[in-house]
């Protein structure tokens, strides 16, 4: 059928569905249900026989009007905001692990290429860090005791707290924008990250305070090293839409890359604050023991591996696998209880230190110091509370009071907010040193927040989860009523 006679004969009915839109009955959903399924009938038309026609942009445009008209007014669940760091943005990572292990491989040659242009250069660590920095680096180490990074301990704990949030977001985001460059923006950035913290490690090295810059600057740099370079993998993302829209019209190809790549910007923003967290809080207190500074690291390291890494691969199996299987896996999952055996090993792991602390000593004849006695008391209590929450779980199961992924949610985040202000306590505490007043409400404000969060959680689980399955029945009910309408309906 040639074009000509594809408009003469359909001309009138697609007047009727503009007028209809631009009416008041527009609002039917059964009417707009039928005209979507017409609409987009005549538009796989289109784009089959006359692709890139006038026709086609045409009935694109009036597919977009109505699919809008029907979705504009769609109530989203109450647990989306849950649902988009839980299982979104775990695949936007899972579709991105490629563009992850690249920019990850381009920032280690960049550290590697900072450390040695550093030790050939003794001009180069100013080039990049800046005479001020380094300047005052010098003068800290050569203070009694040295103190080589005391630029981490500014007076004002929650002004410098939130300083370092806003500057990381600012990086990642200019790490995204990068990425309209193309590779080039994106390499660029992470070359240029990645050169000031070789160079700065190895001049912290070439002093002699390489065992103390290893233990101070990981605390925070895991989390925030880690969240720049999923910024980067999200930059790729953001040009590859510009760039190589492969199938799709490079309009639409930049629109989904820009779209995947906000989303992945907007899901950082709670781990930049959490490295800042970090960084104005705990990472000041230099004095506290190596073990203590190594648990923290380890801990971060495991957590951005298991959430950037595990979980994608993890969660986007599960899209993949067939439902049968899924199920399968939950049922032997929940039977078995893996969230209280993971509990119970952690508990386990955290008696296993101070034992280990103890034997050494025991070992050396040596007796403990005052830091080495306050970790063991830590990592006794840490152990205790995972055992408490290990047997709590468990009596949850057995009741079967099912722990759902908001309830989780809650749980974590209550556990977070309540657990981290308690651990700069904590240090403040063994190292001697107080904070300022308004660092303290601000500790408070967090651990009531926690607190809150996790009552909330234990009292509105069931009631969210009702009101959630209420919004996905009427969905569901008027998606079958559209069907069943579709033919009945006449315009």
């Amino acid at each position: 059928m040639k074009e000509i006679t594809f408009l003469k004969q359909n001309h009138e009915k697609w007047q009727q569905f503009e007028d209809l839109l631009n009416s008041n009955q527009g609002n039917n959903p059964d009417a707009l249900a039928d005209l979507f399924i017409r609409i987009t009938d005549d538009l796989s038309w289109a784009h089959t026989f006359y692709p890139g026609s006038n026709t086609e942009k045409y009935l694109n445009d009036l597919a977009a009007r109505i699919h809008q008209e029907i979705y504009k007014n769609k109530k989203e669940k109450r647990s989306r905001i849950i649902s988009f760091w839980t299982r979104e943005l775990p695949l936007l990572m899972a579709k991105n692990r490629m563009n992850l292990l690249i920019v990850f491989l381009i920032f280690i040659v960049s550290v590697w290429i900072g450390a040695i242009s550093a030790q050939h250069d003794p001009n180069f660590v100013r080039l990049i860090l800046g005479d001020d920095y380094v300047d005052m680096t010098l003068n800290n180490m050569n203070k009694v005791p040295p103190d080589p990074l005391g630029v981490y301990k500014g007076d004002n704990h929650f002004a410098m707290f939130f300083m370092i949030a806003l500057n990381n977001s600012r990086v990642a985001l200019v790490c995204i924008v990068a990425g309209l460059l193309g590779w080039i923006g994106v390499a660029y950035m992470q070359f240029t990250n990645g050169v000031m913290l070789g160079a700065f490690l190895y001049f912290l090295a070439d002093h002699g305070f390489y065992h103390e810059a290893m233990l101070t600057v990981w605390i925070h740099g895991v989390i925030e090293i880690f969240c720049i370079l999923v910024a980067g993998a999200a930059g790729m993302a953001f040009g590859n839409g510009l760039w190589f829209p492969g199938a799709w019209p490079r309009g639409v190809s930049f629109m989904r890359g820009a779209r995947e790549a906000l989303k992945i910007g907007v899901g950082l923003i709670p781990f930049f604050f959490l490295a800042a967290f970090f960084e104005g809080f705990i990472t000041r207190f230099t004095a506290m023991n190596d073990v203590g500074r190594i648990a923290i690291i380890f801990t971060a390291l495991f957590f951005v591996i298991w959430y950037f890494v595990y979980l994608p691969i993890f969660v986007g199996g599960d899209s993949k696998r067939k439902m049968s299987d899924v199920v399968k896996r939950n049922r032997f999952l929940e039977k078995m209880g893996t969230n209280v055996l993971y509990l119970l090993i952690a508990g386990i792991i955290l008696e296993i230190i101070p034992a280990v602390i103890l034997g050494i000593h025991i070992h050396n004849d040596s007796s403990n110091t005052f830091n080495e006695l306050t970790m063991i008391v830590f990592c006794h209590a840490a152990a205790i509370f995972c055992f408490v929450i290990s047997f709590l779980a468990n009596r949850l199961q057995a009741a079967g009071v099912r722990v759902n992924a908001r309830f989780a949610f809650m749980l974590t985040v209550g556990f977070l907010l309540f657990f981290l202000p308690t651990l700069a306590l904590f240090m403040q505490g063994v190292t001697h040193q107080a904070a300022d007043l308004f660092t303290y409400l601000f500790f408070i404000l967090c651990q009531t927040g926690g607190i809150l969060c996790i009552v909330f959680g234990f009292i509105n689980r069931k009631k969210v989860d009702e009101e959630d399955l209420v919004i996905s029945r009427k969905n569901s009910g008027k998606a079958d009523e559209y069907e069943r309408s579709a033919t009945a309906i006449k315009i």
